[in-house]
C-alpha cells in the first residue's frame, strides 16, 4: 500500500483545523466554568411581563437585569429601614 503524501498546504490546512478544534474546546471548557462559577454565586428569578415591556425598558437605556437589581436593592433598604423604625418603636414603648 502506497503511503500518502500532503502538500505543505494541506499539512497547513490540517494543522489549521487541529487549532480550531483545539480553540473550541478551550472555549467550551471557559463556558462551563463561567456557567458553573455563576450557579453558585448568583440565584435565577424569572419575571414574566406583557409584551412590548421589554423593548419599553431597553429603549429607555436599562437593562432588565440591571432595573431588577436595582428595584430589589431598593426595595431591600426600604424594609429595613421599615423593620428597623418598627424595632426602635417597640424599644421606646418598653420604657
Amino acid at each position: 500500500m502506497a503511503k500518502k503524501t500532503f502538500t505543505k498546504e494541506e499539512l497547513q490546512d490540517m494543522l489549521k483545523e487541529i487549532r480550531r478544534e483545539e480553540n473550541i474546546d478551550k472555549y467550551r471548557e471557559r463556558i462551563r466554568k463561567q456557567n458553573q462559577s455563576a450557579k453558585t454565586r448568583f440565584d435565577a428569578l424569572v419575571c414574566k411581563v406583557p409584551k412590548g415591556m421589554k423593548e419599553e425598558i431597553t429603549s429607555r437605556g436599562y437593562t432588565i437585569n440591571g432595573l431588577m437589581r436595582k428595584l430589589l436593592e431598593d426595595w431591600i433598604e426600604e424594609q429595613k429601614e421599615k423593620e428597623a423604625k418598627e424595632v426602635e418603636k417597640n424599644t421606646k414603648d418598653l420604657f
